[in-house]
């Protein structure tokens, strides 16, 4: 059995106590920036190291807070005199460390306080890495049991010893990645998530838990990402440039709701929010019956030519045709019938005029059968009743608001004006949303539904619209699912540059829209613990992020910041950051962080691990011009 001294080398002894302060003389060869015992070399301790003060079985924690030193040949007046030179002597040192006491260590746990104070005469010792992880770490007694286990993603910084993170209190809480652009805080998203990974069996845990990551960069798309096999994982890689076969699995009874197409196309909440809930409602009502669009369409177009006539009308019917007529098909004839109708006023009364059947006049009052024959209405429906079939959803989405307006403005139930902007939103966006996403009667990204253990969305091809709702619509998607679906299992929601969505400070949206999507986030990070949902959020800018998100994190990895807002953001809302931590924020170096939050007893500053293999780390790497430019 190891005695203490074999692997705790000695510093010193306790020469004065003042309250919580104490006065720690070192020895001799503790005075070299570097000790070697037992083979091996240690760094000595500095400013900001720990201590451990032996008092019997009791190990008090105390923190090095200066240093000072005295020279005994120089000490009194006499010495002096005697030698004439005021040069410190190596060998006449003695090393004075300032020592503040911040708590002890019991049962394995450390504790804050002042329980126990140093006497004089107490030893000194650097403390191993054991007590270190015990004294950064709250439960770190907890990492002796067998069913808990621990990650580590770096080192310490003073002391140069490896920190473990138990998992159950980082990952099973809402995470911070903040730190500006080349502080390494992709690298420390990626790397902590690849250490859960490598730790734990996949067959462990697929099924049971789903990681969700909206990359909006493009820089977790590699192949060997987050260090799982390609059969582990799905990349989606979403482009509104081109159409591709990687679009975004959507339940179609998910979109199939007023509130989530309202949100996608961005329905004003007193007028377009009721007219969607009314072409959804009659959409739900009428779906099982394969003919209902076809007679309905059938009926707005004898309603538009028997009624008083309307180009607004007649326009939209127009549309719907146009949507579902190909021009190079047999029946874009009957089509051309259609378009051919015009409006005219005669008499202070509106006609509809038609020249290519015949120049007969539509008035109000109906069809003649004669006309109901050329217009050929039967013979357009029939072949429509085909076509509907091949539908996309987005499509029929159009038609039905379409016919819906249409029939609304016949019965004079809306004002056109108010409604027509999601119309002409509809038809102008539903392009780009077929791109991306592919609507599906089967589940999809749920809680437990699926064998792949991470999902990747890479939005680095999509416009700015896309990039702002695709994560809003997939968080809303995920949340719902977990609050139905959340037994024995969890949801992890990872946003990179994450003030992309979740700025206060957007001037791209409307009030309303950028209100319901700090909501719906704020939501999460309030009540997500309850349902096993976690977010984890990383960014540039702090400060743009809505304080009540950033509050409600439990555990924060803070990179180099200089910008004084992103500063105060972080003194507002991190209760657990001292002082000196804050202060040394914009000092960092690239790849160190300071990680702090409940899973700490107190903040710890970690240089975290850098693959060098390009292909096992993120695509965020600086250009290197010098090479550029050589090839």
């Amino acid at each position: 059995m190891k005695k203490f001294d074999d692997f705790a080398p000695q510093i010193g002894f306790v020469t004065k106590v003042d309250g919580l302060t104490c006065i720690i003389a070192a020895f001799d060869y503790m005075n070299d920036p570097t000790i070697i015992h037992n083979g091996k070399v240690i760094k000595n301790i500095t400013v900001n190291s720990f201590v451990v003060i032996n008092q019997g079985f009791t190990k008090i924690i105390g923190k090095v807070i200066s240093e000072s030193i005295i020279d005994h040949q120089l000490s009194t007046d006499i010495a002096k005199k005697l030698f004439h030179d005021s040069r410190y002597q190596k060998n006449s040192i003695v090393r004075n460390i300032d020592t503040q006491i911040v708590g002890y260590i019991e049962n394995k746990v450390f504790v804050s306080g002042s329980k126990y104070i140093p006497m004089i005469g107490n030893l000194a010792t650097i403390p191993d890495p054991d007590v270190i992880n015990q004294i950064y770490i709250n439960s770190y007694s907890s990492l002796f049991d067998e069913k808990t286990e621990s990650i580590s993603i770096g080192n310490t910084v003073n002391e140069n010893i490896r920190i473990n993170l138990p998992i159950n209190d980082f990952f099973a809480s809402h995470i911070g990645i903040f730190g500006n652009t080349g502080s390494g805080k992709s690298n420390t998203l990626h790397q902590l998530y690849t250490s859960l990974f490598s730790k734990i069996d996949f067959g462990r845990i697929v099924n049971k838990s789903t990681f969700l990551v909206i990359d909006f960069n493009g820089e977790y798309t590699g192949a060997a990402s987050f260090g799982l096999l390609p059969e582990q994982k799905h990349i989606y890689k979403l482009s509104t440039r081109e159409n591709r076969q990687s679009r975004l699995p959507i339940k179609r009874s998910f979109l199939m709701d007023p509130d989530i197409l309202s949100m996608l196309f961005r329905a004003t909440e007193q007028t377009q929010k009721p007219f969607m809930k009314r072409v959804i409602s009659g959409w739900k009502k009428y779906e099982d019956n394969s003919d209902s669009l076809t007679n309905w369409i059938k009926s707005i177009i004898l309603n538009v030519l028997q009624s008083e006539p309307s180009n607004v009308l007649l326009d939209f019917m127009r549309g719907v045709l146009s949507t579902l007529i190909p021009l190079s098909s047999e029946e874009s004839i009957l089509l051309d019938k259609i378009n051919s109708v015009y409006i005219f006023d005669k008499n202070e009364k509106k006609y509809a005029y038609a020249p290519s059947l015949g120049q007969w006049i539509i008035q109000a009052g109906g069809l003649t059968d004669l006309q109901r024959q050329d217009l050929k209405v039967d013979v357009i429906c029939e072949y429509l009743r085909i076509q509907f079939h091949e539908l996309d959803f987005f499509d029929e989405l159009e038609i039905r608001a379409k016919l819906r307006i249409i029939s609304d403005i016949i019965y004079r139930r809306v004002d056109f004006t108010n409604i027509s902007p999601i119309i002409n939103r509809i038809e102008s966006e539903k392009e780009q949303w077929k791109k991306v996403l592919h609507v599906t009667d089967e589940e999809t990204l749920a809680v437990n539904s699926t064998d792949k253990l991470v999902h990747i969305i890479s939005l680095r091809e999509c416009n700015i619209e896309i990039k702002k709702m695709v994560p809003l619509l997939l968080a809303k998607l995920t949340f719902e699912n977990a609050k139905n679906f959340n037994d024995n299992s969890s949801f992890h929601l990872i946003v990179d540059e994450a003030h992309n969505i979740l700025s206060s400070q957007s001037s791209r949206e409307s009030e309303s829209w950028k209100d319901y999507r700090l909501e719906l986030f704020e939501e999460i990070i309030k009540e997500g613990r309850k349902f096993s949902y976690f977010l984890t959020i990383s960014s540039q800018r702090p400060a743009d992020i809505s304080a009540t998100i950033l509050s409600q994190a439990h555990n924060f990895f803070i990179h180099r910041l200089v910008n004084e807002k992103d500063l105060a953001i972080l003194n507002n809302t991190i209760s657990t950051l001292d002082r000196v931590s804050r202060q040394n924020i914009p000092l960092l170096s690239p790849g160190i962080c300071i990680i702090t939050g409940t899973a700490m007893a107190m903040p710890i500053t970690v240089q975290v691990h850098f693959n060098k293999n390009k292909d096992l780390r993120p695509n965020s790497d600086t250009i290197d011009l010098i090479k550029l430019w050589g090839e």
